[in-house]
């Protein structure tokens, strides 16, 4: 089960009913044990050291910041003690890909040609398969 709660219960609630799950913004496997996948978490230090250099140097410019895994600020937990090895063989692999730019998720969707400001910030469609309407503001 994948979820995005800043809380263990939803993980700990997969664990009791036997089924597999991620937590989110927080290493959460000892909530779930051998049901335990990973969970995204955040080097926040990543973004608020050269940050608040900046802000003190008085070189500090406000900026949409939303950068992905070549950062060093968005990464995954610990792997759970039962995700099979060629499943974090196949992970770190694309991860890899994803870091070192070889592989660029948006290439073949309608964001391809965005920047991440406007992918984020302007999304006014679903990706592909996705049905439904996106709400306006």
């Amino acid at each position: 089960m994948a979820q995005h709660q800043d809380s263990s219960a939803a993980v700990q609630a997969a664990h009791e009913a036997g089924i597999w799950a991620t937590g989110y913004d927080a290493p959460m496997g000892q909530f779930a044990e051998e049901d335990y996948i990973t969970s995204p978490i955040w080097h926040w230090e990543e973004f608020y050291e050269p940050t608040l250099q900046a802000v003190k140097d008085g070189t500090w410019e406000p900026d949409f910041y939303y950068d992905g895994l070549e950062s060093g600020v968005v990464d995954i937990d610990d792997w759970g003690p039962e995700v099979p090895d060629d499943v974090k063989s196949e992970v770190e692999s694309v991860r890899a890909d994803v870091e070192s730019g070889d592989l660029d998720i948006w290439a073949d969707s309608s964001f391809a040609d965005a920047s991440v400001s406007e992918r984020f910030q302007n999304m006014g469609s679903y990706v592909e398969q996705v049905e439904g309407t996106v709400p306006e503001s």
